[in-house]
């Protein structure tokens, strides 16, 4: 069939007729696609076809997207073909290195259909692609991939017209380089990278770096935006491994140089390289310092404790700070020094002048794992102890006449005290009384001098002491006051009880005369002079509280008084130093009051506003009273439920009754939407007494 048709333009030329037309009318031409020629009678030939092609030759478009630029988009660009073709169809195609021609697209080999363009078009679309990303199968890791944009054009004869882009989009996937490695410390390998071939390293652009062991996974560990600068033969350093740990080094050879930072290697394209499992020799760590501290203190108290070291090839640490009676701290880091806080957060708090023990294990990998090394110390807080006030408000007595006793002010920090007389001491004078030489010390602030003669005088002085008098904290003597033991009295007389008062759980004994100085009181449940030597209560004027009676209600008890020359005095001193028991006065316990019932409860409020609930509420009653008149306790509600036709109660019943607690309100579900409810409350109390029930509240 022929394709071309020609014209003689000169004895030796000829020229292609490309268009050919024929006058349809006198003014019109039509242009001629086929020209046929009858071979017989029932056949024709056709000796001619108009060639068909584009006005351009057709482009392939790319772009590109996707993490680090790794995704490509391809379209076309067909423009229009002349003379129109029958049918139009376009076609992608994919040449990967060394292999076949792959046609790419929803159609494959048999092409997708397309309209011919008033001027051009894009195919498959303005916002439609073909897409070859590195992990799907239109492309080929570590050889040349190129792709081109074809259309074919059919006429109708048959024959069919194709143009090619005349460009191809080529990437260029570098094969993997090898990798080899030298130890140059425990923790730190040097990797040389050595490209597959001089066209490998031109197209590539940077190497991506991974490590990967059982214990951290994949970890990244070089490489970037920009990555590693790439020569044939690349070298750089791995450092921060952990020693005695077994890793796999990948290396992917990159063609994009933009991205950001990779969170791992999915998706780049590159051909991975790695080294098989590589062992770091495992070392020791060495605690070479352990120290600790704290702030002094005057006194016992709490203070934080800061624990530092120093060590060698440390990664991790796990630090145990324990003080007996405080608590068990314990933090773990990678630093060479502690927070200062325990795995919970709290502070490593523990008394000043205590020992506190410490214990640190530091590791040779991350986690308190590896090689590991332990050292303990034990520490104190120091107490620095400052010199103790001079004791104030030193009293010596004139009036006992069973020694002089001598009283002072506690001070802040003592432990115990020493008491002198005479002429004014000096600093480190030892005590007549007490003091840091005594075996017997003083612990309280008073001390009776019992061997101090009657009617005589003396000055007194009062000095402080810590706890194993530390040298230059006892204080300064305090003092003097003057005291005089007095004369013994004879023939006390006895005091006469008037009234007898209980005040709480306690009774106030009145009473006048008496001789005094000092005054005791006995009751006892007989009638009659008491015969004991002992007493209840003592003291040095009226009233005088006893507090060991326990009285039964209409139960009578009988008291009695003496005159003594000191509170204490029990007969064991001279004669006429204890007058004779007083004339009892008989007391009759009242009995109990009974117990009350509550109050009446505030009338109800009804918080109804749809539905089946109805929430109520109400104001608390008085408690009433326990037997013997203390104050009861409400200790619940009985609520009565009323139900009614209408809201103002019509045709109302008790519907049910509730118990409740000691709430002062309660949420009543009703059984009927359609009826109205109402409510009232009585309260009960801790004396097992109900109350009056309150008003109804409203019915809704």
């Amino acid at each position: 069939m022929p394709q071309k048709f020609y014209v003689k333009t000169a004895p030796s030329s000829w020229a292609e007729i490309r268009n050919l037309f024929v006058k349809t009318s006198s003014s019109s031409w039509a242009a001629v696609v086929d020209a046929w020629v009858k071979v017989s009678s029932s056949s024709w030939a056709q000796f001619w076809s108009a060639p068909m092609s584009p006005t351009s030759t057709v482009q392939l478009i790319e772009s590109y997207t996707g993490t680090d630029s790794a995704t490509l988009r391809l379209q076309g660009r067909n423009y229009k073909w002349v003379p129109t073709p029958q049918t139009l169809k376009y076609y992608f195609r994919w040449i990967p290195e060394g292999g076949s021609t792959y046609y790419i697209g929803s159609s494959g080999s048999s092409g997708d259909t397309t309209t011919n363009p008033a001027t051009s078009t894009v195919l498959p679309g303005t916002s439609s692609y073909i897409t070859i990303s590195p992990s799907g199968s239109n492309y080929e890791l570590g050889k040349i991939n190129r792709y081109y944009f074809e259309v074919r054009a059919t006429g109708a004869s048959g024959t069919v017209y194709s143009s090619i882009s005349q460009e191809d989009v080529k990437i260029v996937s570098p094969k993997a380089p090898t990798l080899t490695y030298t130890s140059t410390s425990s923790t730190s390998i040097t990797l040389t990278i050595t490209a597959a071939s001089f066209n490998d390293y031109l197209y590539t652009n940077r190497y991506i770096l991974y490590t990967y062991d059982n214990i951290g996974g994949y970890i990244y560990s070089g490489g970037g935006r920009g990555g590693l600068a790439v020569s044939q033969v690349t070298t750089t350093t791995l450092t921060g491994l952990v020693s005695g740990r077994t890793y796999l080094v990948y290396v992917l050879p990159v063609t994009g140089s933009t991205g950001t930072t990779p969170s791992n290697y999915s998706g780049y394209p590159g051909v991975e390289a790695y080294l098989s499992a590589q062992t770091q020799t495992q070392v020791t760590p060495t605690i070479t310092s352990l120290t600790a501290s704290a702030p002094s203190t005057a006194s016992q108290q709490l203070v934080t404790v800061t624990v530092n070291w120093a060590s060698t090839n440390q990664a991790s640490y796990f630090l145990n700070v324990f003080q007996a009676g405080v608590a068990n701290y314990q933090d773990t880091g990678t630093t060479a020094t502690s927070s200062n806080t325990s795995d919970s957060g709290q502070l490593f708090n523990v008394y000043s002048g205590a020992s506190v023990t410490i214990d640190l294990t530091v590791y040779s990998e991350l986690g308190q794992t590896g090689g590991s090394s332990t050292q303990s110390i034990t520490y104190t807080p120091p107490i620095v102890l400052s010199k103790l006030s001079t004791p104030t408000g030193v009293n010596a007595t004139d009036t006992r006449t069973d020694g002089v006793n001598v009283t002072w002010n506690a001070v802040t920090g003592a432990a115990y005290y020493g008491v002198w007389y005479g002429g004014a001491p000096g600093y480190d004078a030892l005590a007549d009384f007490g003091g840091n030489r005594n075996t017997s010390l003083i612990t309280g602030t008073s001390y009776l001098d019992t061997a101090i003669g009657s009617g005589v005088q003396r000055d007194y002085y009062v000095q402080a002491y810590r706890s194993g008098d530390p040298t230059g904290t006892k204080s300064e003597w305090g003092g003097p006051d003057s005291g005089t033991r007095a004369n013994v009295v004879v023939n006390l007389t006895a005091p006469s009880i008037f009234n007898v008062v209980k005040s709480g759980s306690n009774y106030l004994v009145y009473f006048s005369g008496g001789s005094g100085p000092a005054y005791q009181v006995w009751w006892q449940t007989v009638s009659g002079t008491p015969t004991t030597t002992s007493y209840d209560a003592s003291g040095s004027s009226s009233p005088i509280t006893v507090t060991n009676l326990t009285a039964s209600a209409g139960s009578t008890y009988y008291f009695s008084a003496r005159s003594v020359s000191s509170a204490g005095n029990t007969g064991s001193g001279p004669s006429g130093t204890i007058s004779s028991w007083s004339g009892q006065y008989a007391y009759t316990e009242p009995s109990a009051a009974p117990a009350t019932a509550p109050g009446t409860p505030g009338t109800p409020t009804n918080g109804w506003t749809s539905g089946t609930s109805y929430p109520f509420s109400w104001s608390a009653p008085s408690t009433g009273t326990v037997s013997g008149g203390g104050a009861a306790t409400i200790t619940g509600y009985t609520m009565r439920i009323y139900e009614a036709t209408s809201s103002s109660g019509t045709g109302s019943y008790i519907l049910t009754t509730i118990p409740l607690g000691s709430g002062t309100s309660y949420t009543y579900t009703s059984p009927n939407a359609s009826l109205y409810y109402a409510a009232s409350v009585a309260a009960t109390n801790s004396a097992n007494l109900t109350g009056s029930y309150s008003g109804i509240s409203q019915y809704k």
